[in-house]
């Protein structure tokens, strides 16, 4: 994650290594401006944020298996009933126009 201040025209990059289905520490308290990133990274990857004040998707659907951008996942094995009721879903507010 790289951190710019605007005041100081600097950059600082925050990297970490850790364990599959270890959980990190949320920098929202420090940074408010994480929330979005953490929870993207959290969607797309699963890697999930201690102390996170909203720790949801934003997406994909609440119900969908998996992490697209994860390794493991492969693009054949995608959640079709997720994207069956998605699709269900925009379709019905179509036709109520």
């Amino acid at each position: 994650m790289d951190l710019y201040s605007f005041a100081r025209n600097e950059r600082i990059r925050v990297t970490r290594k850790f364990w599959n289905g270890e959980s990190l520490p949320s920098s929202v308290p420090i940074w408010p401006a994480a929330n979005w990133l953490e929870r993207e990274v959290y969607d797309m990857f699963g890697i999930k944020f201690d102390g996170h004040p909203d720790m949801k998707r934003i997406l994909l659907p609440e119900g969908w298996k998996g992490h697209p951008l994860r390794k493991d996942y492969g693009i054949l094995q995608q959640d079709t009933s997720g994207c069956r009721l998605t699709w269900a879903l925009k379709a019905a507010s179509e036709n109520r126009r």
